[in-house]
């Protein structure tokens, strides 16, 4: 029993001697002289940080700021722990509802405990350049305002720092900083001014979620160990929200955010980014960028897409429109879905999509396949023979041999237009190789306009002037059938069938004598071309 109570007594004194370290009395004689006698709301929060409890200066001196005011200089010296006979216990420093006037200059400073400030109005300017906190830094609460610039140049926090709900009047640099944990700026309020987050660095997850941005915004080179959230972030100033080179190791999400002046994401590398539920921005810029693994764009407009090089191994496109362009040259695809995409209204003008380069090895619109919204991209945008044909070749894969034909067709009717409308051989090669042969992919559309031709043809050619040959004569069944083997050999004056020679008719109007002539010259060429058609189409020439 009595082990037991020295025990007890033992972890008691322990506790007393190495525990939550209370402030200690502050010696007044050694006071610095920029601080002085010490202000109401600045005793109590010495008193509260003693207790390891939030100072909240509101519930003591009520909603007057008069009285709630705390100067920055005593705020530096008790952040350093440089208030002579303060010693800040382990827990750290919690103020709330503090009017903080002047500036705080807290440059180069060593901060070794979490930094709570809630609710509090910092009137001037707040300065933690080079700074090094090894706890949290927590700058929080819906009444959080930073009324002058906040500059956090190169400061590094061991843990989390938040912002949440914080306005920020002022100009904001958040550049170079470094963070062990999160960073989180959520339901944040920047005003007019540049907000500055280039080359930051976190080491788990950024929250942007619901923050509102007026001026321009900078996020060039920042780095992130997990996941960029991004929900309903409003950028708002007409220069393009701005995330160049931008390396995340988890996903980049973007779901309903608004970007006023666009977004540019140019040579991101991120696993997977989603632009998603109501994404709206004039231009949306992914050059370069690499998405290890998805791309997803769904219910969102914009007038232009900026996509040259992008490499993604999954792109879906999904209930999006597109007003203005799509550049896609020289990207690389894996596989590409798209549902329900509105392209660019062509208007004559072709520059509008740009597919040049591009690769794929699937393409898919969802079930069933459609092959026009397969095609349609490719057949609104800026001719080139390398993009049928590798549209060709993936649709042949998947054994489908009619859409495989149909670019084909396509790229051939192009390649006509290219030359000038006034050609000749533009009309000729169109009209009898590409309209009736669809140049050698479909040789049997030759057969019923010849099969036209000879049935017209039965009622030019009548049997009653066969000479030595009676049976065509006998009944109007055989008489049908004499006309059709004269029509026949009048088309085919390659085929023998033995009346043509034994047709004798008197002298014809010229109608008639026009149109025979006419049936002779169509069948010189057109039985030529199906032949040649149908060897293109079983030798797999190209035409």
């Amino acid at each position: 029993m009595a082990k037991t109570r020295i025990t007890l007594l033992a972890i008691m004194l322990f506790t007393c001697l190495y525990g939550a370290i209370p402030c200690q009395a502050l010696d007044k004689d050694k006071i610095p002289p920029e601080i002085g006698t010490l202000w109401p709301a600045e005793e109590e929060i010495l008193k509260q940080v003693a207790t390891g409890k939030p100072a909240d200066l509101e519930k003591v001196f009520g909603q007057g700021e008069k009285k709630r005011q705390v100067r920055a200089n005593f705020l530096v010296l008790l952040l350093t722990n440089k208030l002579p006979g303060v010693e800040v216990p382990s827990v750290g420093v919690k103020i709330q509802n503090a009017i903080i006037i002047d500036r705080i200059d807290l440059e180069f400073a060593e901060i070794p405990f979490e930094v709570r400030i809630i609710d509090c109005k910092i009137e001037g300017d707040l300065y933690l350049k080079d700074s090094h906190l090894k706890h949290n830094l927590q700058i929080i609460g819906k009444k959080s305002c930073l009324e002058k610039d906040a500059d956090f140049l190169r400061m590094v926090v061991d843990k989390n720092a938040y912002f949440n709900n914080t306005t920020f009047k002022g100009k904001v640099n958040f550049s170079a900083v470094e963070i062990g944990k999160d960073f989180s700026i959520t339901n944040c309020h920047f005003g007019n001014e540049e907000s500055i987050f280039t080359e930051l660095e976190v080491g788990r997850n950024i929250y942007l979620n619901e923050a509102e941005f007026l001026g321009p915004v900078d996020f060039q080179r920042v780095k992130v160990g997990g996941d960029l959230n991004a929900d309903a972030v409003k950028f708002l100033n007409k220069a393009k929200a701005n995330f160049n080179n931008l390396i995340v190791s988890g996903g980049a999400l973007f779901p309903e955010t608004k970007f006023y002046g666009g977004v540019s994401l140019e040579w991101a590398r991120m696993k997977h980014l989603e632009l998603i539920n109501g994404v709206s921005a004039p231009d949306i810029n992914l050059r370069g960028a690499l998405i290890e693994d998805g791309l997803t764009i769904s219910n969102a407009e914009m007038d232009n897409l900026q996509s040259q090089r992008l490499n993604v191994k999954l792109a879906e496109l999904q209930n999006i429109t597109i007003n203005k362009t799509v550049d896609l040259r020289d990207s690389i695809l894996s596989s590409l879905k798209m549902i329900d995409v509105r392209w660019p209204k062509n208007q004559g003008k072709q520059d509008s999509i740009l597919l040049d380069g591009l690769t794929y090895n699937y393409i898919t619109v969802g079930e069933p396949q459609d092959y026009k919204k397969i095609t349609e991209p490719l057949y609104c945008s800026r001719f080139n023979v390398e993009n049928y044909f590798r549209l060709e070749t993936f649709l042949t894969g998947l054994g489908q041999e009619d859409w495989a034909d149909q670019v084909y067709i396509s790229r051939k009717d192009q390649e006509l237009e290219q030359k000038a409308w006034w050609n000749p051989e533009r009309w000729l090669i169109k009209i009898f190789w590409g309209w009736l042969a669809g140049y050698g992919r479909k040789p049997f559309r030759i057969f019923w306009p010849a099969l036209v031709i000879v049935l017209i043809g039965m009622y030019f050619n009548d049997p009653q002037y066969l000479e030595e040959a009676e049976w065509p004569k006998k009944n109007k069944a055989y008489a049908l059938l004499g006309r059709l083997m004269l029509s026949i050999e009048q088309f085919m004056p390659m085929v023998d069938l033995g009346l043509a020679k034994k047709w004798n008719p008197p002298e014809t109007s010229w109608h008639r004598s026009a149109f025979i002539h006419g049936q002779r010259l169509l069948g010189w060429i057109l039985i030529p071309l199906l032949v040649t058609a149908i060897y293109t189409q079983f030798k797999g020439l190209k035409g």
